[in-house]
């Protein structure tokens, strides 16, 4: 199953700067890569300073037409390589404004890195379910 997610980390302030994901596969599956591949603020930083995405980790980049179908080496594929525009991360000032503002763009899941903890996942629909 597929899922909308933002991924994001906590800054000194405490305020949460993420991004959205389009495509992601869930906490089990994503945790997993956020933990290999992104295990340190300055990497979590350089996940999220790109901007808005629609796979977190895919071998393939955009074609002249706009979908993922160029081999490359897996990796984020960002909105800006496409050439669209206005996908810059998004802040927060705290984790429950994030939960509104990626609740509003239909994410079901959060992730943040929390320097010193590691990456926390939170179930964002789920707080706004009746």
């Amino acid at each position: 199953m597929i899922y909308r997610s933002a991924f994001g980390y906590q800054l000194p302030s405490g305020h949460i700067k993420a991004v959205y994901c389009h495509n992601c596969e869930g906490p089990e599956v994503d945790l997993r890569v956020l933990r290999k591949y992104y295990n340190s603020l300055e990497k979590a930083e350089a996940l999220v300073e790109p901007g808005n995405m629609s796979y977190l980790r895919i071998g393939y980049g955009w074609d002249e037409n706009g979908s993922p179908d160029v081999k490359r080496r897996h990796q984020p594929l960002y909105y800006h390589e496409r050439g669209d525009a206005d996908v810059q991360p998004t802040v927060s000032k705290s984790i429950e404004e994030a939960f509104e503002v990626w609740n509003d763009m239909w994410c079901e899941y959060l992730y943040v890195f929390v320097p010193d903890v590691g990456w926390r996942f939170h179930d964002v629909s789920y707080r706004f379910r009746n």
